[in-house]
């Protein structure tokens, strides 16, 4: 209930704060790129639902799709106390999009934020996705780096059971896998570099040391938080790894050819080591 009492004082922007640095820094890269005005937004996988609030406060109607029964509460919840009436929360499971297509409509704009990196069949979903999306909507995902520098506790598993099934992937490979369902990319960016990275590394840190109490973690790395505004310039100066990757891809009409997306963000050459390697 604390979250919620902060939902009251600090507006639709307060569960933004919930997460860690980086759920922080995917929302400033989304807030540039998302649609603004009446169009429909699909947010898929939607965990508590703060990329949903920032649609629903810049005019969207909002269909808010997630697999953990309790985040949509929570979500509903605060989508109440901030009076989004716009927004629809949906139990589902993403594998299963194309058996809920026909009750969810066309989409101007699909939401999907660090999200298939959790699935086996990636390629199904982002099929999935782009059937959904209106002739020049516009998905934004964003999606690990695979050759980022492990973050404490990361492991990858074998099964779906919530957790990362892949490392991430590069650019060529989502261009790739993009283009498969007519998506042209217009925009491609890096996210998270070493100080927000280490800040979330701590948090993580914290939360192993206190396991029963969640909160103690994000309370005692907030305050560094301050220290972001720097983490560019670090990342550049270190030539350290950004955490994630992000793109903005439009819904083709026909057969158009694909166009360049632009200059691709630069990555440290220290960058391309093996997704095996841990930290050096």
């Amino acid at each position: 209930m604390i979250k919620e009492a902060l939902v009251r004082l600090g507006g639709w922007r307060a569960p933004i704060l919930f997460g860690g640095a980086g759920d922080f820094d995917r929302w400033r890269w989304l807030a540039t790129h998302a649609l603004d005005g009446p169009v429909r937004t699909l947010d898929a996988g939607s965990g508590l639902g703060a990329f949903s609030f920032h649609a629903a406060r810049h005019g969207n109607e909002v269909v808010a799709i997630s697999f953990v029964a309790m985040n949509n509460r929570k979500a509903r919840r605060r989508a109440a106390i901030l009076g989004f009436d716009r927004i629809t929360f949906i139990d589902g499971d993403l594998r299963e999009l194309d058996r809920m297509a026909p009750s969810l409509g066309q989409f101007d704009q699909v939401f999907c934020i660090e999200v298939i990196e959790h699935v086996l069949n990636d390629r199904k979903l982002l099929r999935d996705i782009a059937s959904l999306l209106k002739p020049g909507g516009r998905l934004l995902l964003s999606t690990p780096y695979k050759f980022h520098r492990r973050m404490v506790d990361e492991r990858i598993s074998e099964v779906e059971d919530g957790g990362h099934v892949r490392y991430g992937y590069t650019f060529e490979e989502l261009r790739e896998m993009l283009a498969e369902n007519d998506l042209r990319i217009i925009s491609e960016s890096t996210i998270t570099g070493v100080i927000t990275q280490q800040i979330d590394n701590l948090m993580r840190l914290i939360r192993r040391l206190t396991p029963n109490d969640r909160t103690m973690g994000w309370l005692a790395t907030f305050p560094l938080r301050v220290l972001q505004p720097f983490d560019r310039y670090a990342t550049r100066l270190l030539r350290w790894p950004p955490l994630s990757i992000a793109v903005v891809a439009v819904k083709q009409l026909g057969d158009l050819p694909a166009a360049s997306p632009g200059r691709t963000p630069s990555v440290p050459a220290s960058a391309t080591r093996s997704p095996l390697q841990g930290p050096s």
